[in-house]
Order: structure tokens, then sequence, then C-alpha cells
């Protein structure tokens, strides 16, 4: 089973850069999907510019056999990424609020959460593939014919031809659960594509 590499938690703008060599893909049920870049080393890197609008696309994941995402769940990423006044002096506050608030107003971000993905496998399967999860939701929703490539070029504002700021949530429990569930950054193993800009940094959180 391909072992994935654990970054430190923050937004795709902090993230740790990737190594040379990509880990080779899966030979499992889903061997489309994306696979997680080989880092052995600490290598600086930056997926967006830390002034200016900046956007981030928030992209809902089910797997099959796992609770569905509620309309109170799918209001409740939009408010925790998007709201502008959700602190209400209470202490904490949306990615958008804290970003403007920490840079004094030089930086804001602004985005969608995404329809949900529905993943045509079980975690066991995937687990017992050595799939790296995040790739998988990732890859199927590059393929859709309804994602257009001008919609992933809006979120690509410095044209490298990676979608600037990606967050898959998943919606599985993480009670008694394997290492999958939980909060991370990394990045795929993909090449740029200005056309249709692919995903590469990315965060994976419940």
């Amino acid at each position: 089973m391909k072992r994935k590499v654990l970054l430190s938690l923050s937004l795709p703008l902090l993230l740790s850069g990737c190594g040379n060599e990509p880990i080779a893909p899966a030979e499992g049920i889903s061997p489309g999907a994306m696979e997680l870049s080989d880092t052995t080393e600490f290598v600086e890197s930056d997926a967006c510019s830390a002034l200016g609008e900046q956007r981030i696309l928030v992209i809902p994941c089910r797997f099959q056999g796992e609770r569905e995402f509620t309309d109170g769940d799918l209001s409740s990423l939009e408010q925790a990424f998007f709201a502008e006044e959700l602190s209400s002096a209470k202490g904490y506050f949306s990615v958008k609020e804290f970003y403007s608030k920490s840079s004094l107003g030089k930086l804001s971000f602004s985005g969608e959460v995404a329809p949900v993905v529905d993943v045509p496998y079980t975690v066991k399967e995937l687990e017992e593939e050595g799939d790296y999860l995040p790739g998988v939701p990732a890859e199927i929703y590059s393929k859709l014919d309804s994602v257009s490539s001008s919609f992933l070029s809006s979120y690509d504002l410095d044209q490298d031809g990676y979608v600037d700021n990606a967050v898959f949530v998943y919606s599985s429990p993480r009670s008694e659960r394997g290492g999958n569930f939980w909060a991370w950054v990394a990045n795929f193993a993909t090449d740029p594509n200005k056309e249709r800009p692919s995903f590469n940094h990315h965060m994976w959180v419940g």
C-alpha cells in the first residue's frame, strides 16, 4: 500500500512543496485517481499570492456507504469559509475573516462550495487497493462535464496551470477510523494545464 506523507495543517498558501519523483500509480480499482506526490524533504512552495483577492474552491465528497451531507452541513461549510461576519466578537472567524483581519485588509478570499462529489467506491475498497483517498474525488471532479475549463481557470489566478486553493471535505465520521480521516495539506503529482487547470496543492479535512 502506498504511504502518504502528511504535511502541517494550513491553508494552501502555506503549503510545503513536493519532491521530484511521484509515487507510482496504484494497481487498484481506481487507477486513474490522482496520486500523492512523494515528499521526502521540505521545499518551500507557494500556492497563491498572500496579497489581494484570492479564491478557494471547496469540494465536499462522500464515499459509498458513508453519511450524506445535509443542507445544514453545506450551509456550515459556506459560513466557515466565506462568511463576512461569522465571529460576532466570539473569538472565532471564517477563513475569509481570519485572513482579512490578520493581513490588515491586504488579503481577501472568495469562492464557493461545489456540489457534493459522490465517489462510487467504499473507503475499505480504496484503502485495500492503496489509493490516496483525496485523489479519487479530485479525479472525478476534474473530469465532470458540468465543470467547465473556464470555471477551473477562474480559480487559477496566477495562471500557472493549477487550481490555486482546493479543499476536499469528507463526510465520513472520524471516530474509530484510520489515519485517512483527519486534516492535512499536500500536493498531487500532477502536471500543470493552462487550458484546464489541474489540482495540485490541496487540503483534506472533515
